[in-house]
């Protein structure tokens, strides 16, 4: 997934990570600290045990950038990861800045939308 992601969406280097989006209620359970990290501020150490699960967001030195998602300040964001963990059973989605290759494309959602997504992914 890193390497697709990173290849023909972001089109920057492979070896560039993304960041996990993790309910903050099983921090530690996936990583090696148990804290509240909402802006992706903080680096901690992913579980070993846990690494094969989430390679896309696991950095070559076994740590990840986390966010921490609650439910009390962003709900929706919560529960589409609840949605995600309960089909899946990993706790988090990969998560990257509204940014290729150093140009933003924040903004209204119809031209995010078609910033992001390329044609033929449509």
């Amino acid at each position: 997934m890193k390497a697709v992601l990173n290849a023909k969406i972001k089109r920057r280097e492979s070896f560039r990570p993304f960041a996990p989006s993790v309910l903050d209620k099983d921090v530690g359970g996936w990583f090696e600290e148990d804290d509240a990290v909402p802006f992706m501020m903080q680096v901690f150490q992913i579980r070993e045990e846990k690494r094969a699960q989430i390679p896309a967001v696991t950095h070559v030195d076994g740590s990840g950038r986390l966010q921490t998602a609650c439910r009390h300040t962003n709900p929706r964001y919560y529960r589409l990861i609840e949605c995600f963990r309960d089909l899946t059973g990993v706790p988090m989605v990969l998560n990257t800045s509204l940014m290729r290759t150093s140009r933003w494309s924040a903004g209204p959602t119809r031209r995010s939308i078609a910033f992001w997504v390329p044609r033929w992914m449509r």
